[in-house]
């Protein structure tokens, strides 16, 4: 992953290429750990992310709800309509998002079609995200960690076993245990890294739910 001082993202490819002329985002690095978002926070900036992975989630318990985003994605999209934050945003690994002040991507999209139309496509994207991971929650535990195991892998994140915790809504204990049978089951190498063996396979007890 890139770290702050690297070349900032271009806007090939961005959410907002086609209304690059009045694109208020403008590219902000970040360092793992940094809080991008918080909870409850009533005025903040918009977030795109560009490079890096970041934790979404609504509490700080183990259980509470928690989502991997990647780059493409929009953070912070529910503050459109004056609420204030739902989901916090902690960066995972260090990258690159663009940030705008809500406030002014709000003027700006009133002013902007190509703006506005860009801005209705990231915020669906963003809901679809959410919209995702809710829908794993009635899985079982097993298949919940192998989803994050899953998901990590393929945002090439090495995360600790809390951020496994949270992403999959269960306690550390219930990951650790998890994660022996898929190491016995040869789904899932040793060690922290937890590397994967056999994505079909986790790809399976996924789908068994």
């Amino acid at each position: 992953m890139p770290v702050p001082g690297d070349q900032a993202p271009d806007c090939g490819g961005c959410a907002f290429e086609a209304a690059q002329a009045d694109c208020p985002f403008v590219p902000r690095p970040f360092e793992a750990e940094d809080v991008l978002l918080a909870i409850g926070d009533g005025s903040p900036e918009m977030h795109l992310l560009r490079v890096g992975a970041v934790l979404a989630d609504a509490g700080a318990d183990d259980t509470d709800f928690a989502g991997l985003r990647v780059p493409g994605l929009l953070l912070g999209g529910e503050v459109l309509d004056g609420r204030p934050v739902a989901l916090g945003a902690r960066a995972l690994t260090s990258g690159w998002t663009c940030a705008a002040p809500i406030d002014t991507v709000r003027s700006v999209a009133r002013d902007s079609a190509p703006m506005a139309w860009a801005l209705a496509r990231s915020v669906a994207s963003a809901s679809r995200a959410k919209a995702d991971d809710l829908g794993a929650i009635g899985a079982s535990a097993r298949a919940r960690v192998a989803r994050a195991v899953l998901a990590l892998d393929a945002a090439g994140v090495r995360a600790s076993g809390r951020v496994l915790a949270r992403l999959a809504g269960v306690r550390h204990e219930t990951v650790s245990r998890v994660l022996r049978e898929l190491r016995v089951e040869g789904l899932v190498g040793p060690g922290r890294a937890r590397p994967v063996r056999d994505v079909v396979g986790l790809t399976a007890v996924v789908a068994a739910g």
